[in-house]
């Protein structure tokens, strides 16, 4: 099923106008695409970890020790999580150096001091001070790009490739469905789904804000889904994540 919603999402963001579609004014859109892209930011990503920990716990036949279960469970999640946003954005993005379409854009139609290749020397802080100089001089920008979206923008002032907010989704998801296939509720089962139908929701809305190239969410995205299914094919990886040891 991970295969098949990965499919589904290479099509719509490869094949579909999809790129920035979600950044005009009072647009429908844009809300949708912004609200979907949150979903899969730091604070939300680790809420959502929050509750996949507490099905697991739950979701075991030993009712004892559910707490210590939870924040065993939860710091697994987080600490995977942790890792790969660390490794993605100190050494994958780094050595990639792949500029954000969003920047690309704003140099587009806003006046710079600086050329782009320089704007990448800044450290992070610097950017988005030079970002938020760019767009607020620029009346193209204020008229068309949602507010919303321009502050994203600026927020997210590192490299483009690979999309992170697309691994963690992918990850999630696939660790998620496993569980709720596996789930001793028979009616659960057929639900599986999902959790996929949010994290390709996910990658598709980075295209559509114009934080990512498809060539970046196709990464994250295969790289969430490969992670994700290697600890699940290990039995010891398996057993940790899921909790099921002695059960």
């Amino acid at each position: 099923m991970a295969l098949v919603f990965y499919g589904l999402l290479i099509a719509i963001i490869w094949f579909t106008p999809i790129a920035f579609a979600g950044i005009k004014v009072n647009s429908f859109k844009s809300d949708l695409a912004y609200a979907i892209t949150n979903s899969g930011g730091v604070y939300y990503i680790v809420a959502i970890t929050f509750a996949v920990a507490l099905i697991f716990a739950f979701r075991s036949s030993l009712k004892r020790h559910l707490i210590i279960k939870f924040l065993k469970q939860f710091g697994i999640l987080f600490l995977m999580l942790a890792f790969f946003a660390l490794l993605n954005e100190f050494v994958i993005k780094d050595l990639a150096k792949l500029a954000r379409p969003s920047h690309r854009y704003v140099y587009k139609h806003a006046v710079h001091e600086i050329d782009l290749e320089q704007f990448y020397e800044l450290n992070v802080s610097q950017r988005q001070v030079a970002l938020k100089k760019m767009i607020d001089s620029s009346a193209f920008l204020k008229q068309n790009v949602d507010h919303k979206v321009l502050a994203h923008w600026i927020e997210e002032a590192g490299y483009s490739f690979p999309s992170g907010h697309t691994f963690n989704a992918f990850l999630l998801a696939t660790v998620l469905a496993f569980s709720i296939k596996r789930s001793r509720k028979i009616y659960l089962q057929k639900y599986y789904f999902i959790p996929f139908i949010w994290a390709t929701a996910i990658g598709i809305s980075r295209v559509a804000i114009g934080a990512h190239t498809p060539l970046d969410v196709t990464f994250g995205a295969a790289m969430g889904i490969l992670f994700a299914g290697l600890l699940l094919y290990f039995e010891t990886s398996r057993n940790v994540i899921l909790h099921r040891k002695h059960e």
